[in-house]
């Protein structure tokens, strides 16, 4: 770690610098900066990215507190069932109580990675169907993954195949043109 506020350690960063041992965060990738072993780094920034991970954390798990808190409203309960099963967890809401459930999703949003993957994930996807025109794709994913496990829905090398459309290998891109093709959600829907 280099205090640029001395004179010195200044001088050692720069040099450093010129010399290629140390690369610039706007650097990586380029060819000249290739055997380099540490990249530098600004504290407050890196201060800021601690921030913006524990801020998405606490937003995700403030989304499913509010929802799990009041489970008379099974509409909600469902949505957000629908929400772990899009985003990858799988986690019964009705089967668990409200505490075990906060935990278990609590430790989920932490194994994602340094960035957060997973509560940054669950924020977005919670937005992006949180209105209820966009809610149709993500019913569309979650029969989709119904019908893969009961065979309904056909797997053709790896491919998702409906009413002889192939939709590609990707559930959720499957999921999206099932939901904007009105011919094709009705033959889904059909299934």
């Amino acid at each position: 770690m280099f205090n640029t506020s001395n004179p010195l350690e200044f001088l050692a960063l720069w040099w450093a610098l010129i010399g290629r041992q140390v690369m610039p965060p706007d650097k990586e990738g380029v060819p000249s900066y290739k055997n380099c072993f540490f990249v530098l780094e600004d504290k407050k920034q890196s201060t800021s990215v601690e921030q913006d991970k524990e801020f998405d954390k606490t937003v995700a798990l403030a989304t499913v507190m509010s929802i799990v808190k009041n489970r008379d409203n099974k509409k909600e309960l469902k949505h957000l069932q629908n929400i772990f099963t899009y985003v990858g967890l799988n986690l019964n809401i009705e089967d668990t109580s409200s505490k075990p459930l906060i935990s278990t999703f609590s430790k989920w949003c932490e194994k994602g990675g340094f960035k957060n993957e997973n509560s940054s994930e669950f924020n977005s996807v919670f937005e992006k169907f949180e209105k209820e025109e966009n809610q149709e794709e993500l019913v569309v994913y979650v029969k989709l993954l119904k019908d893969i496990k009961t065979s309904k829905v056909k797997i053709e090398r790896r491919d998702i195949m409906i009413e002889g459309n192939n939709l590609g290998s990707d559930k959720k891109s499957a999921a999206r043109k099932i939901a904007s093709d009105q011919e094709l959600l009705k033959a889904f829907l059909m299934l």
